[in-house]
C-alpha cells in the first residue's frame, strides 16, 4: 500500500506504531532522531510520517519544517505527549498536518493515516488527471502555494 515513515525515539512506541501500520499493509521505516528521519525522507521517499515532537538531535517541529522548506506535501501526522494548545498551533505551522495527543488510541490513529493517504492520493490522481488530459502533453500550470491551477484543462488541485 503505502510507504509510512515512524519516526518515535522511543523503541517500544515506535515498534508498535510500525506493527499496527504493518498490520494495515503499508510499508513501514523506523527513525529513532530528527537527523535520521530527515536522511530517510530522502531516501525512503514516504507518502505519509508519523512524527514525535521530543527527539534527538532535531525535534519535531524542526524536522516537519525543513520537510516544507525543501518544497514536500508529504501528510505528517505530528504524535506527541504535548497537549497545550501553543503546542498544537506550533506543530501545525511548523508543517504538520495532524496533530495526535498520546496517548493515542491505536484504531483512531491508523484512520487518520487512513484518512490523509486518501486524501493525498485524490490529491495525487488529479494532478496525473489533469496532466494527461491536457493537450500537448504541457499543462500551464500556476501555482499559488499549494494549489495549482491547470489553465489549459480548468482544474485546480
Amino acid at each position: 500500500m503505502a510507504r509510512i515513515l515512524v519516526v518515535e525515539d522511543e523503541q517500544s512506541l515506535n515498534d508498535l506504531i510500525a506493527r499496527l501500520l504493518r498490520h494495515e499493509g503499508h510499508s513501514i521505516r523506523q527513525a529513532f532522531d530528527g537527523e535520521a528521519a530527515l536522511l530517510e525522507v530522502r531516501s525512503f521517499a514516504p507518502e505519509l510520517i508519523v512524527l514525535d515532537w521530543m527527539l534527538p538531535k532535531l525535534d519535531g517541529p524542526s524536522v516537519a519544517s525543513r520537510i516544507r522548506d525543501d518544497g514536500s506535501l508529504v501528510p505528517i501526522i505530528m504524535l506527541t505527549a504535548r497537549a497545550e494548545e501553543s503546542d498544537l498551533i506550533l506543530g501545525l505551522d511548523a508543517g504538520a498536518d495532524e496533530y495526535v495527543t498520546k496517548p493515542f488510541k491505536n484504531r483512531e490513529l491508523t484512520a487518520r493515516v487512513r484518512a490523509h493517504l486518501r486524501r493525498h492520493g485524490m490529491h495525487q490522481e488529479a494532478i496525473a488527471e489533469s496532466v494527461s488530459e491536457s493537450p500537448g502533453n504541457e499543462p500551464e500550470l500556476h501555482s499559488v502555494g499549494p494549489i495549482a491551477v491547470n489553465m489549459e484543462g480548468r482544474s485546480a488541485f
